[in-house]
C-alpha cells in the first residue's frame, strides 16, 4: 500500500500492477526491473518512497543486494544503495546461487528487513534504515533469535498499515468468486 494504491509485484517476473483504492480500478501490468542482472526483487512501500530491493548478479561474478527508489508516476528506478557484501554473505552458509532463493525482504516506514528463511541457517537477518530526507542507507545486522529456534519451521512475513476493510470496502458488500 502506497499513496492510495495497493501494489502487486512478481518477484521473479518483475511484473507490477496497482489497484487504486479510491477509483477501485487496476492499472495496466508493466515490467519493473532495474537492470538485466536482477535475479529477483521485492517491492516495498516506505514512508516517503516506493522501493525495490533485490539480488543482482554482477558481471564480474558474485552477487549484491541493492535498493532502488521507484518513481510511482513513471515507474523509473534509481539506485539508492547496496548492502555491504560481508553482511549479505553473512546471511548464508555458503555462496551458491540457489541459497539466495531463501532470502526474503519486508519493510515498514523507513526500515527494510532482509532475512534468510532457511531454518538451517538459524534465520539470520539485517535491517536497513533509510533516512527519509537524504535517502541514505544505514545497514546493520539484527541479533540472532534466542535458542531454541527450531520452533520456527517457517517464517512468514508481511508488513502493512493497511486494513482489509479499506481494500474490500463495506462489510455489507459480498465478494463473488468466479
Amino acid at each position: 500500500m502506497f499513496k492510495g494504491r495497493f501494489y502487486v509485484y512478481g518477484i521473479y517476473s518483475c511484473f507490477v500492477a496497482s489497484f487504486d483504492l479510491k477509483q477501485r480500478i487496476w492499472s495496466d501490468v508493466q515490467t519493473l526491473r532495474p537492470h538485466l542482472g536482477v535475479a529477483f526483487c521485492f517491492l516495498i512501500p516506505c514512508s516517503k518512497h516506493l522501493l525495490l530491493a533485490g539480488v543482482c548478479n554482477s558481471p564480474q561474478g558474485g552477487c549484491s543486494f541493492n535498493l532502488w527508489k521507484v518513481d510511482e508516476g513513471t515507474m523509473e528506478v534509481s539506485e539508492i544503495g547496496a548492502m555491504p557484501r560481508e553482511l549479505l554473505y553473512a546471511l548464508f552458509d555458503g555462496d551458491e546461487d540457489d541459497e539466495f532463493a531463501s532470502l526474503k525482504c519486508v519493510g515498514l516506514d523507513d526500515l527494510v528487513y532482509v532475512f534468510n528463511e532457511d531454518y538451517r541457517s538459524v534465520y539470520p537477518s539485517c535491517v536497513c534504515e533509510i533516512d527519509a530526507d537524504s535517502g541514505r542507507c544505514s545497514w546493520r545486522r539484527v541479533p540472532q533469535l534466542p535458542s531454541p529456534v527450531n520452533k520456527f519451521h517457517k517464517v512468514i512475513s508481511f508488513c502493512s498499515t493497511l486494513s482489509l476493510h479499506s481494500i474490500l470496502g463495506d462489510e455489507d458488500e459480498h465478494l463473488q468468486i468466479q
